[in-house]
């Protein structure tokens, strides 16, 4: 075990949770950024210290992770185990809508770009929905943020919405339809996810305009 040959004491828990049973030097070597993603997958999962992160991050209270994972030489192995890892970060969110629970069964390995795909930045966008921001007397629609597809302007904030909600979801079928490798470590997998959140946002604005009857908020906002 890389346990009992790298270590000449015991190493203190990682993120009070964690066991690095890897060899000295590791968290710092070449493969650092798979180390610091398990640290990340931790610090997710503790909570920081004394809740610091999910002060700032209130979604990810709840947050687990898998028993094996809690020891890295695990979760190394598991990130090797893909043939296209290298460069690519952990999601939890894509194959699993809402899902709080890190494990090989629930995560993928996908590139940055997919990764940023499905955010929400709701404590950034302010009082109007997702896609839509105020422009003189009518509301933009725009599909990607600031530097985004210009999608029009419109009277209310609900048809500006339902305008970027339609096209928000043909963008996420143009990106399951062309996944490649450089993309994700399961093609498959990662486009039948991509699907159902297609359709998620797709049909947003409609809880939208449900929203003062006490409707359920949809993932994304």
């Amino acid at each position: 075990m890389w346990y009992n040959n790298a270590m000449t004491k015991p190493r203190k828990p990682v993120q009070g949770i964690g066991i690095n049973d890897m060899p000295v030097g590791y968290s710092t070597g070449p493969e650092k950024p798979v180390y610091d993603q398990w640290v990340n997958v931790l610090y997710r999962a503790g909570g920081g210290k004394d809740g610091a992160f999910y002060k700032k991050k209130p979604t990810y209270v709840g947050t687990t992770v898998c028993e094996d994972w809690l020891t890295v030489s695990n979760f190394v192995a598991w990130v090797k185990s893909h043939e296209s890892w290298q460069g690519k970060r952990i999601d939890k969110d894509i194959l699993c809508p809402g899902n709080k629970h890190y494990s090989p069964e629930t995560c993928v390995l996908v590139s940055t770009r997919l990764n940023n795909l499905l955010c929400d930045s709701a404590a950034k966008r302010g009082e109007y929905p997702k896609g839509v921001n105020r422009d003189g007397k009518t509301y933009r629609a725009r599909l990607g943020g600031t530097n985004g597809r210009h999608l029009g302007n419109y009277a209310t904030v609900e048809e500006a919405h339902r305008v970027y909600c339609v096209a928000r979801e043909e963008y996420i079928r143009e990106w399951a339809a062309n996944l490649t490798d450089a993309d994700t470590c399961d093609i498959e997998r990662t486009r039948e996810a991509l699907l159902k959140h297609a359709v998620i946002e797709g049909n947003a604005w409609r809880e939208t305009e449900d929203s003062q009857a006490d409707s359920v908020p949809t993932l994304f906002g």
